[in-house]
């Protein structure tokens, strides 16, 4: 549009930057039938246009964009590569790039071809992501390259074991690259190099963990992030102007930016569908039809940003975990449209569950577990199953393992009912890991069946606990 150099969309603003003269009064932004005039845009909404435009990588596909050295001849013989696959080990909020390393004996490097490229780096600017590993001596390089001379930056930064991941923040090492100041045009990228596994007397795969790498510019206060409207040459000494949006967009609304008789159509809403998959108090696990930046706000507060993808985790922060009611919401990233919203309680706990079980003993509030809803209800049935031979006795014993978690097993013997003709059978395989089997079966008996079934265990040469569960457990096979 003439005179019109710039225009983009934030916290339900939609801001332009005019020539100087220009005749606010004549300019106006239309929202359905609703028309809102212009008027001066305040300095530090402009400054935070500047300087919150946060970068990130693109991880559609991601696999498919990864190459290694030594050269795979079949996909998945060095390395397998997901993104938030490993619903235990991804940062809550965002995306975390998952690593498993198949070829364990022996170097490699893993390269990410999602490459970054921006018109220029201003002073300031910061790469930032977090890392974790498991089992893995390994170290994250991050390369920088000028595309007009072809030079090139780089910063490396090691795996700490101390590290191991997870949904929080404090599971990660965060690392923070201050960039060179390119003003020609960059091309970002980053890779991992494995360098062997540490010997911690186990079988288990090693795992490296990448979590929302991104470019941070300096200065951003915001989470919002703004989306432009109309490309132009943009300057900080520009006049600039803003028009308050009367409600949230939604799919449906078409947005013009009118100028006498002239109409340019800006932006419609996001056409996005969101789901709840879970739901555990908490923390919740949401769904999208695509991948996008959003925010997460809490009672009306923005809490942090957030990438919506088809398996997003949120972990609520520890100070609206007070047992009321809050309203969660998901808008874009511009904080100008509600993709999904909902009503919930959320429970009064300040120390998450897998907290808990690792730094204190049990009994816990049954509270605490997302599988609560499923146990109680599967009690319930057998309590009204009047006519089975239930030991409730062995049920509590199976219950209190569960809920004290992995780490703090300690076998009771454990009876499952013998059945000469089932009509259901079971098969579990085991390889080691005695703790992971005894809640499996623990599992099984504290579900109701209304049908009847028998348990086969099959040992694949096992050297722990394992090679013994008979004598721990009876009537299985």
């Amino acid at each position: 549009m003439h005179r019109v150099n710039s225009a983009f969309l934030l916290n339900k603003k939609v801001f332009i930057s005019v020539d100087e003269g220009v005749d606010s009064s004549r300019l106006a932004v239309k929202a359905g039938s609703v028309s809102i005039p212009f008027e001066p845009a305040f300095g530090d909404e402009i400054g935070e246009y500047f300087a919150s435009q946060r970068l990130k990588f693109d991880m559609t596909d991601l696999a498919e964009q990864t190459t290694s050295e030594p050269v795979e001849d079949v996909p998945g013989e060095v390395y397998v590569c997901w993104v938030n696959h490993l619903t235990d080990w991804m940062l809550s909020g965002g995306q975390t790039i998952q690593l498993q390393i198949e070829r364990r004996a022996e170097p490699c490097r893993i390269w990410f071809n999602n490459r970054l490229e921006v018109d220029a780096i201003p002073h300031g600017t910061t790469f930032k992501a977090f890392i974790a590993t498991h089992r893995a001596d390994a170290a994250f390089h991050i390369l920088v390259e000028d595309i007009e001379t072809g030079r090139s930056h780089t910063c490396t930064f090691e795996f700490d074991k101390a590290f191991s991941g997870g949904q929080l923040e404090s599971g990660y090492k965060a690392v923070e690259y201050q960039m060179p100041r390119l003003e020609n045009g960059a091309r970002i990228s980053f890779s991992v190099e494995f360098k062997a596994k540490f010997d911690d007397g186990s079988e288990f795969l090693p795992y490296l963990f990448i979590a929302e790498p991104r470019l941070s510019p300096g200065g951003a206060k915001s989470v919002l992030t703004p989306r432009p409207l109309l490309d132009g040459n943009v300057s900080v000494g520009s006049t600039w102007l803003a028009a308050p949006l009367p409600n949230m967009i939604t799919p449906s609304t078409h947005i013009e930016l009118i100028l006498d008789k002239e109409k340019v159509p800006l932006v419609i809403g996001r056409d996005l569908n969101v789901e709840l998959v879970e739901n555990h108090g908490f923390q919740i696990v949401v769904s999208a039809s695509e991948i996008c930046n959003a925010v997460l706000a809490i009672d009306g507060k923005i809490v942090t940003d957030v990438t919506i993808s088809p398996n997003l985790l949120i972990r609520f922060p520890a100070q609206y975990l007070t047992g009321a009611h809050r309203h969660i919401c998901l808008k874009d990233e511009t904080g100008s449209q509600i993709l999904w919203e909902t009503v919930t309680l959320l429970p009064s706990i300040l120390t998450p569950v897998d907290v808990m079980q690792r730094e204190s003993p049990p009994p816990f509030p049954s509270t605490l577990f997302p599988q609560t809803a499923h146990r109680y209800d599967s009690l319930k049935r057998q309590m009204q199953d009047a006519g089975r031979d239930v030991d409730y006795g062995q049920i509590a014993r199976a219950l209190q393992a569960l809920e004290g978690g992995y780490e703090r097993v300690k076998p009771e013997p454990l009876a499952f009912p013998e059945v000469s003709e089932p009509k259901v059978s079971i098969v579990m395989p085991a390889h080691n890991n005695f703790e992971f089997t005894y809640l499996a079966l623990c599992s099984l008996l504290v579900a109701y069946n209304a049908v009847s079934f028998e348990v086969i265990v099959v040992d694949d040469a096992s050297t722990d606990e394992t090679t013994k569960l008979e004598n721990i457990v009876s009537g299985i096979t």
